[in-house]
C-alpha cells in the first residue's frame, strides 16, 4: 500500500521543538492548520498534481497567500525529500513567527509576491532536476530567500540546456515543455519574465532550442519569439524607488510587441 507522505511531513513539523507554540489542527485527509498567536498557516496536498503547499492564512480568502510548494509524488518520495520539505515549512513558520512578520491580519505580509513566485518556480524546476533541491535549500539558508533571476542563470539554465541536449525520451521532453508552458500561462509577470528572459533567451545551443520549441505551447512559443528582440541587449534595471521590477517592464514591452 502506498505510504501517505503528507502525514509524515505534518508529523515531523508537529514534533519539532521549534513549533511548540503552534497548535496542530487536522481539517481533512490532506489539509492541516498550524496556528499560533503570531500567525496561522495551512498545509495541503493536491493528489492530482502531487503538490504539497503551504499558505499563510488571514481572516479572509484575500489574505490567503501561497508561501511554498513542492512536488511530492508518493511513489517516488524519499526520506530525504520528506525531511527537506518539512524543514522548509518549519523554517518559514518558526522563523516568521519570531519576527511576527507573516500572516498577522492586522499587518501587511512580510513575504512579497515576487519572492513567493520565485521560490515556487525554483521548486517546480527541482521536480524535473532533483539536483536543484539542495541548492535551493542552501540559497535559502544563506540569504533567507532566493534571488530567482540570478539562481535561474547560474543553476537552473545549465540544467535545462544539458537536459535539452542529452534527453532522448520524447515524453520527458514534452513533460518539461508542458511544465514551462503551464508556469508561463498561470504565472505572474515576474515568473513569465524569468521563463522567457532567463531560460528561453539563455539557451544558446541550437539543438536544445529546437528540441524545446517542439514541446512548448503556442502561447509560450509566441512569447519566446517576442522576447528574442531583447536577447543580448544591455538594458539598465530601473531604480529601486519604482514598484515594478525591471523584468516586469521588459515583459510589458514584449506584450505590446505581440499585439
Amino acid at each position: 500500500m502506498e505510504k501517505n507522505y503528507f502525514n509524515t511531513v505534518c508529523e515531523i513539523i508537529s514534533a519539532s521543538e521549534r513549533m511548540k507554540k503552534f497548535e496542530f489542527v487536522k481539517e481533512g485527509e490532506y489539509t492541516v492548520k498550524f496556528q499560533s498567536s503570531e500567525g496561522s498557516y495551512e498545509i495541503t496536498y493536491n493528489m492530482e498534481k502531487s503538490l504539497i503547499s503551504m499558505f499563510s492564512v488571514g481572516e479572509n480568502d484575500a489574505e490567503r497567500k501561497t508561501i511554498s510548494s513542492w512536488l511530492m509524488e508518493f511513489d517516488k518520495c524519499t526520506s530525504k525529500d520528506v525531511n527537506m520539505i518539512a524543514n522548509d515549512f518549519i523554517d518559514i513558520m518558526a522563523g516568521n513567527a519570531k519576527k511576527s512578520s507573516v500572516s498577522k491580519p492586522q499587518k501587511k505580509s512580510g513575504i512579497n509576491e515576487s519572492s513567493v513566485t520565485g521560490l515556487f518556480f525554483a521548486n517546480r524546476m527541482a521536480s524535473m532536476f532533483p539536483d536543484l533541491k539542495d541548492k535551493i535549500q542552501s540559497e535559502k539558508r544563506e540569504t533567507g530567500d532566493i534571488k530567482i533571476a540570478t539562481f535561474t542563470e547560474t543553476e537552473i539554465l545549465p540544467c535545462v540546456e544539458n537536459f535539452l541536449v542529452s534527453e532522448k525520451n520524447k515524453s520527458r521532453m514534452k513533460k518539461f515543455g508542458n511544465l514551462l508552458s503551464d508556469l508561463y500561462h498561470s504565472g505572474t509577470l515576474d515568473t513569465r519574465s524569468v521563463i522567457t528572459m532567463g531560460i528561453l533567451n539563455g539557451i544558446n545551443d541550437k539543438t536544445a532550442e529546437e528540441n524545446l520549441r517542439g514541446a512548448v505551447s503556442d502561447e509560450l512559443a509566441k512569447a519566446w519569439n517576442a522576447s528574442l528582440k531583447y536577447k543580448g541587449k544591455d538594458v539598465k534595471p530601473e531604480k529601486l524607488k519604482t514598484r515594478k521590477s525591471f523584468m516586469s517592464k521588459l515583459l510589458e514591452a514584449q506584450k505590446n510587441m505581440e499585439k
